[in-house]
């Protein structure tokens, strides 16, 4: 599920009238989508409260505090997303969020108007915590997916994994293309980010594979953060005259 994006894009244009699925294997994070749905006014209220706190003393404090279900649990992940270092979501072998303190001047934290379109976009939407295996195994002829996993590292320094304690490696890409090929041939389609590889293209050599560009905002170095090439695998073909940019905007 990540960011949800593409669920929002699409509800958003009213491209998407009918239920959704949203899944994620991390607890947190379907935690806090669960929370935003039906408890927004309560989370806004728990935000707010990091908010008149928001130091770099209490961000530490509130990092050490163990995750906990429900609306003080969502609170703190959102809390942490938006004041830790450049938004990164980072776990350590024991599954400990890890990530340093953000230097920001003045940061948002949360938008309530915001959180609260989120809310009336996820009424209709199911969210589970589900791996990918799962989820994929249970979708049915003429469902459609869109996937998201941990990108393939661009180089041997560039790799990251540490999304869930045990990580995302190469073997989990190789089963995930594996689960899309038979979903495909039941019927499903499906349309799928990862960085534009050797492996990727090999991967998912029968399918469509488009080339487009897109920024990288995290990098310890700022120099580096910039445009990379990302590859957007579809099961189909697509329609009309669809530019790099539009799938840009749309993945």
């Amino acid at each position: 599920m990540g960011g949800g994006a593409v669920f929002f894009y699409l509800i958003g244009g009213g491209r998407l009238t009918g239920p959704a699925g949203l899944s994620d294997v991390n607890e947190e994070l379907v935690n806090a989508y669960r929370v935003v749905k039906s408890e927004v006014e309560l989370l806004i209220g728990e935000l707010q409260k990091h908010k008149s706190l928001h130091t770099k003393e209490h961000y530490y404090a509130v990092r050490a505090q163990p995750y906990i279900e429900g609306i003080d649990g969502a609170a703190r992940t959102i809390y942490l997303n938006k004041t830790g270092y450049n938004g990164l979501y980072r776990v350590n072998r024991s599954g400990h969020f890890n990530v340093p303190f953000g230097m920001y001047k003045n940061p948002s934290i949360f938008d309530p108007e915001s959180l609260r379109r989120a809310s009336t976009a996820l009424q209709n939407a199911v969210i589970e915590v589900k791996c990918f295996r799962t989820a994929i195994d249970e979708a049915v002829g003429g469902d459609f997916l869109y996937l998201d996993p941990p990108y393939i590292p661009l180089s041997a320094t560039a790799n990251f994994t540490s999304y869930l304690p045990g990580g995302f490696g190469f073997q989990d890409q190789e089963d995930l293309s594996e689960c899309l090929r038979n979903a495909n041939k039941r019927g499903v389609e499906f349309v799928l980010s990862n960085s534009y590889t050797d492996e990727v293209c090999r991967l998912y050599r029968e399918f469509q594979i488009h080339r487009v560009s897109a920024t990288r905002r995290i990098n310890c170095d700022g120099s580096k953060r910039g445009i990379v090439d990302e590859a957007i695998v579809c099961s189909f073909e697509l329609s009309g005259n669809l530019s790099e940019r539009e799938m840009e905007e749309a993945v």
